[in-house]
C-alpha cells in the first residue's frame, strides 16, 4: 500500500553495495524502488539483470546515495531498468552525493513513464564532481512535466557527460530535454556521438542544455 522495495543496502555508518543479475519488480500505490541503496560512506549499484519500479506516486528503479563517499551505478549491457508512475514522478537512476563524486554508467537499457517529472539518470553532487556515460538507451516520457533523458548537475564540482548512444525525451504538457549538464561552480563539459531526440506538444525541447563557469560541447551525432 505505501512502500515496496526490490532491494534494500543500507550503511548507516559505511559503504553499501548492491549487485542484481535477475529479476526485480517493484510494485506500490505510492513508493515503489527497485534497488535501494544509501550509505553513509560509499554507495555501490550493479545491474546486469531486469529492475522494475511501479509506483503511482513515486518510482525510482535505482535510488542509491552516499553521504560522504562516492556514488557509483553501472547498467552493464544486456541490463534493463524501468519504472511507471501514473501519477507522480519517475526516475531510472537516481545517484545523489552529499559529500563525493558520482558516476553513473548505462551500456543497457533505461525506460519509463511519470506523469509528472521523469528522468533517465538523475545524478547530482553538492561538493564533488558528476560523470555520466551512455552508450546504451534511454527513453522518457512524461505526460505533465519536464522529461530529461540524462540530468548531471555538480553545485561545485565538475560535470562531465558523454554519450555515444540512444536518448528520447518526450513531454505532452511540460518541456523535453535530451542531456542536461549543470554546475554552479564549476564547469560543464559534453560530449555527443550518439542520437538524441527531444519532443514536446506544450512545452519547450532541448536536445542538449549545458551550463556552467566554463561550458564545452562537441557533437558529432
Amino acid at each position: 500500500y505505501y512502500n515496496a522495495n526490490g532491494i534494500v543496502a543500507f550503511a548507516g555508518n559505511g559503504a553499501a553495495m548492491a549487485d542484481n543479475s535477475g529479476d526485480i519488480n517493484a510494485v506500490s500505490s505510492y513508493w515503489a524502488t527497485g534497488i535501494d541503496a544509501p550509505g553513509f560512506g560509499d554507495a555501490t549499484v550493479e545491474n546486469s539483470g531486469s529492475v522494475y519500479a511501479n509506483g503511482s506516486k513515486y518510482a525510482f528503479g535505482v535510488y542509491a546515495t552516499a553521504g560522504t563517499g562516492d556514488v557509483s551505478v553501472t547498467n552493464a549491457e544486456g541490463g534493463e531498468i524501468g519504472f511507471y508512475s501514473y501519477g507522480g514522478r519517475g526516475w531510472g537512476v537516481f545517484a545523489f552525493a552529499t559529500q563525493g563524486d558520482v558516476d553513473v554508467v548505462n551500456d543497457g537499457a533505461i525506460a519509463g513513464y511519470a506523469y509528472g517529472q521523469s528522468a533517465g539518470i538523475f545524478g547530482r553532487s553538492s561538493q564533488g564532481d558528476v560523470n555520466v556515460s551512455n552508450s546504451g538507451s534511454i527513453e522518457v516520457i512524461t505526460g505533465g512535466n519536464v522529461a530529461v533523458g540524462v540530468f548531471a548537475r555538480a553545485d561545485n564540482g565538475t560535470v562531465t557527460v558523454d554519450n555515444s548512444g540512444d536518448i528520447y525525451a518526450g513531454s505532452v504538457f511540460g518541456d523535453a530535454i535530451g542531456l542536461y549538464a549543470y554546475s554552479y561552480a564549476g564547469d560543464a563539459s559534453v560530449h555527443n556521438s550518439g542520437d538524441i531526440i527531444a519532443a514536446t506538444y506544450y512545452g519547450l525541447a532541448d536536445g542538449i542544455f549545458a551550463s556552467g563557469a566554463n561550458v564545452y560541447v562537441s557533437n558529432s551525432g
